[in-house]
């Protein structure tokens, strides 16, 4: 613990503080007395975060929340105040060493110590989900090793810090090894994400070392997207138990009760049903587009308007993994895939054959587009942004800086500029001819998932998990506007051909659309409880595409009458990405069945 530094209070909300004992991305932690004289640890958030006043309300409720969790196995939610200046909330005080620092100095526990450590943590995570929290940040350090048992501590707050306390480089590896799949690839992270990283945990507290450790960040999330925990000596039943939570599908993991019976010696549990399977059915009936005026729903026996209709034409199979982006040529004779290997994939639109498929090498394309003359792919993998040489399958220059997940890429409409955004909170452009960094925009408050060009290039926009959309100059770097009105984690965002409407996908089963010369909402599209990933233009500006990782049926809309076209059905599993190609006559999607699909539109 350090001495309190200039600057920090003697006293906040009647608790004396001691000393500090840390500070990260939320803010400063200290050691402090209570009033009765019991030691407390108080977390007083930033300045620059408590300006926010959306920021105040999810710490609101994410405090309202923890302090419904109880049981031994949590660190207690003592006292807060979200609307003081500065926020601040106080917790009990554990004393014990976190876990890391108990394995660092004593070496890997015994078996059967781990099996009770997994008892107690899954009974604080099944505590903690029972209250409609998610931890979010379950890591050795976040566990202390206590006289009485484990404690969790830091649930309730890791949504509101996100990837802000990711800056030194241990940090991030040390944190990107305990997260689940959907964590690292940007997608809504549930409860089942707190059950991977459990195991994560548990394995750690087995060996010594997470099971998907690696030397830097795009080989942990290779290992964490695609390969089989890593461990060594554990006795089988331990390693099946464990093994359960490393399902990539997070449908497939058991709750934290489940896990704990597992552990404590109880009958296994019985794999949860596949909520994918059950939300299939009925999706055309209830999606609907609300507008200030009026609501139009569509039922299962409307007709769709004969122009839209979509028919398959071809399924792109080769793909040994999800299939997460597509991008077509300016031509629109290639279509570019990525997925959960390095190096993207070319396809010939008119026959479906492959022009350039690389086996699979460790890491991923997760976001994939052509510049507008076609000349160069550019993708993500991991901290990396790669420009390649379409033609000739070679990698022209690699783009380092962010250290956090790369998002998504976007070129601009000339081209000689590249957007990267990131879970590191930050957006950043690139002068393609050369690879240098131009400018770095701050303003999130969580990671960034998405961002687009405007079609004239004099307006960038971004999506973040901390629920807010906002609009760059892309030369001064100043915000424009703040486009808030989803309820929670932004995924993606898309200009109409003219610029005038910006549509934003949510994790909160809606997609907006927002004047950008006045920053209003213009229209709100409502899907059957389908979480929306990705959303798309066709080149008319009236027909529009939305998809998402929930379901295997994507739909087309008609935004003028207000009403869908009709369900895009084939897919053997969630939706990724959907692109129009640029004459507005092929749509292509991706998806978690390892494939991409072309639909013919007319």
């Amino acid at each position: 613990m350090d001495t309190l530094h200039p600057g920090d209070p003697e006293q906040v909300g009647g608790h004396r503080l001691l000393g500090r004992l840390a500070e990260g991305g939320m803010g400063r932690v200290f050691l402090a007395a209570s009033p009765e004289g019991r030691r407390v640890v108080v977390k007083v958030i930033r300045p620059e975060l408590a300006a926010e006043p959306r920021y105040r309300r999810r710490f609101a409720r994410e405090v309202e929340a923890a302090e419904r969790v109880g049981g031994p196995h949590t660190a207690r939610v003592v006292e807060a105040d979200p609307r003081a200046d500065p926020p601040w909330m106080v917790t009990e005080y554990i004393p014990g060493p976190s876990l890391l620092e108990a394995v660092r100095a004593n070496g890997p526990l015994p078996a059967e110590d781990v099996r009770a450590l997994g008892v107690g943590l899954a009974a604080g995570v099944a505590a903690i989900h029972s209250c409609g929290l998610i931890h979010r940040d379950l890591k050795p350090a976040n566990v202390i090793m206590a006289e009485d048992g484990p404690r969790i501590i830091d649930f309730g707050i890791a949504r509101l810090v996100d990837a802000s306390a990711l800056t030194a480089e241990g940090a991030v590896l040390g944190t990107y090894a305990f997260m689940s799949p959907e964590q690292v690839t940007g997608r809504p992270a549930g409860p089942a994400s707190d059950i991977f990283s459990l195991g994560s945990v548990l394995g750690f507290a087995a060996t010594g070392r997470s099971p998907f450790a690696a030397d830097t960040v795009p080989g942990i999330v290779h290992l964490i997207g695609t390969a089989a925990p890593r461990w060594g000596g554990l006795p089988a039943d331990l390693a099946d138990a464990l093994g359960l939570c490393f399902a990539k599908n997070p449908d497939d993991r058991p709750s934290a009760a489940e896990l704990g019976a597992l552990l404590a010696g109880r009958p296994k549990p019985a794999r949860p049903v596949r909520r994918r399977a059950i939300l299939v059915g009925g999706l055309a009936a209830g999606a609907a587009i609300a507008v200030p005026t009026a609501v139009a729903v569509m039922a299962e026996d409307d007709a769709p308007d004969p122009a839209g209709t979509p028919s398959f034409e071809g399924e792109l199979a080769g793909h040994d993994r999800s299939v997460l982006s597509v991008a077509f040529s300016p031509d629109g004779r290639k279509l570019a895939t990525g997925g959960e290997a390095r190096t993207p994939w070319l396809w010939d639109v008119a026959t479906g054959a492959t022009i350039r498929a690389e086996p699979a090498a460790p890491g991923v394309a997760r976001s994939v587009t052509f510049s507008s003359d076609g000349r160069l792919l550019a993708s993500a993998d991991g901290n990396v942004a790669h420009l390649w040489n379409p033609t000739a399958g070679t990698r022209v220059r690699d783009l380092s800086g962010h250290t956090g997940v790369i998002h998504a890429v976007s070129f601009s409409p000339d081209g000689k500029t590249l957007a990267t955004a990131s879970h590191d909170m930050t957006v950043r452009l690139w002068h393609v001819p050369t690879g240098e960094q131009v400018r770095v925009f701050r303003g999130h408050q969580a990671a960034v998932t998405s961002v687009a060009f405007s079609p004239d290039g004099t307006t960038l926009a971004t999506g973040s998990h901390d629920e807010t959309v906002r609009l760059w100059d892309p030369v001064t770097g100043r915000t424009l506007r703040l486009l808030e009105g989803h309820e929670t984690y932004v995924s993606d965002v898309a200009f109409s051909p003219d610029g005038r409407t910006l549509a934003t996908a949510g994790d909160d089963t809606t997609a907006h659309l927002w004047n950008t010369a006045t920053g209003r909402l213009s229209a709100t599209l409502r899907g059957p409880g389908i979480r929306i990933k990705t959303v798309a233009f066709a080149p008319d500006g009236r027909t529009f595409a939305t998809v998402g990782e929930d379901s295997k049926v994507g739909h087309l809309w008609d935004l003028r009458a207000g009403k869908v076209l009709r369900p895009l059905t084939g897919h053997g599993d969630g939706l990724c990405d959907v692109a129009f190609s640029p004459n507005g006559r092929t749509l292509a999607t991706g998806s978690f069945d390892n494939t991409a699909r072309l639909w013919r539109l007319a």
